[in-house]
């Protein structure tokens, strides 16, 4: 009976070792999770933009269009049309690469304060902002001075585009 005891006191004190031990372990797991750091990353990335067109850059029209003989200046509503893909702002310059004789404005389609911006000798400014986007443009030609008369025909207007940020 003497050894039936002993192995039982035996018993007892594995599992009290082992019930304790487990105690302290949980306790550490405690601990630990009241322990805490700060640490400040800093990440620069640099930003990238990417520009596709969509429609071609030149845009063809023919002169005399209708309405010119009294003024009414040629619209072409949505005459180039770009995807633009950005993780920052990003600006746009468009600019008149071949026509000089006539008056030739673009503004952004799609927005009601969209301004007329003068593209004939100068370049046109746009912005935006971070992801990606459809921007397609409106093309308005007015007609002329009477002195200036050009031959009639079929007349295109390359446009050149250049991203930044």
């Amino acid at each position: 009976m003497f050894k039936r005891t002993k192995k039982l006191l035996l018993v007892v004190l594995v599992l009290l070792m082992l019930t304790s031990g487990f105690v302290l372990n949980t306790e550490k797991i405690n601990a630990a999770g009241l322990a805490r750091e700060t640490l400040e990353v800093r990440v620069e990335i640099a930003s990238t933009h990417q520009f596709k067109l969509l429609t071609e850059p030149v845009v063809e029209f023919e002169y005399p269009w209708s309405g010119v003989e009294k003024g009414k200046a040629l619209l072409i509503k949505n005459a180039v049309i770009s995807k633009i893909a950005s993780n920052a702002t990003w600006n746009l310059a468009v600019n008149n690469q071949s026509m000089t004789e006539f008056t030739v404005l673009i503004k952004r389609n799609g927005t009601n304060s969209a301004v007329w911006k003068q593209l004939s000798n100068n370049t046109a400014l746009f912005s935006g902002g971070n992801g990606r986007q459809q921007v397609s443009f409106d093309i308005k030609i007015k007609a002329p001075e009477a002195g200036e008369i050009p031959e009639n025909g079929r007349k295109s207007l390359n446009l050149g585009f250049t991203v930044s940020h």
